[in-house]
């Protein structure tokens, strides 16, 4: 598989696991929950108590306290009270998870209205625009192809172990 490598690299420092013993499943869409687990892990942080913050979330959910870290370091946010930990995170929303969680720890200041150059940039949601910009800037994000970004696709286990691969290497040389 194209991310074997990768995978393996951040399962071997325990940020990822897989489905079942021995199969990772890197074609599988990834959830909105299980990406919010992976980049606490990535990021070196550990579950918080949950603080009741979703209608949708509850303490006794395996991710609740991984929802919460996130949440408390400001890499994720809901929608209308919800998080949708079930949905399948979009490449976009994981471009703007990532680099919350890259301007929250180094400091970084986004300089909005950056160039783009997907011909399906009339795809990309108004609020992760800049996200975009500086996730492909930064390194962490690449298009689908050449061309195309699809951030409305959702993104599968494999591209989210690369990006934090990408993430954890930028930040930890």
């Amino acid at each position: 598989h194209w991310a074997k490598d990768d995978v393996e690299f951040m399962a071997n420092k325990g940020f990822v696991n897989g489905v079942s013993e021995g199969n990772f499943n890197p074609d599988a869409n990834i959830t909105r929950a299980e990406f919010a687990t992976l980049v606490v892990k990535t990021m070196g942080l550990s579950a918080a108590e949950y603080e009741n913050t979703y209608y949708d979330v509850v303490s006794d959910d395996w991710f609740a306290g991984y929802i919460q870290a996130a949440k408390n370091e400001g890499y994720v946010s809901g929608y209308n009270g919800m998080f949708r930990p079930n949905d399948y995170i979009t490449r976009e929303e994981i471009a703007k998870v990532i680099v919350a969680a890259y301007n929250q720890k180094t400091n970084n200041i986004m300089e909005p209205g950056g160039a783009l150059y997907f011909t399906d940039i009339e795809s990309i949601s108004a609020w992760a625009y800049d996200y975009i910009v500086e996730a492909t800037k930064q390194g962490f994000v690449n298009g689908v192809s050449e061309m195309r970004f699809a951030p409305k696709n959702n993104a599968t286990r494999a591209q989210a172990a690369v990006m934090l691969k990408r993430l954890y290497d930028k930040l930890n040389g």
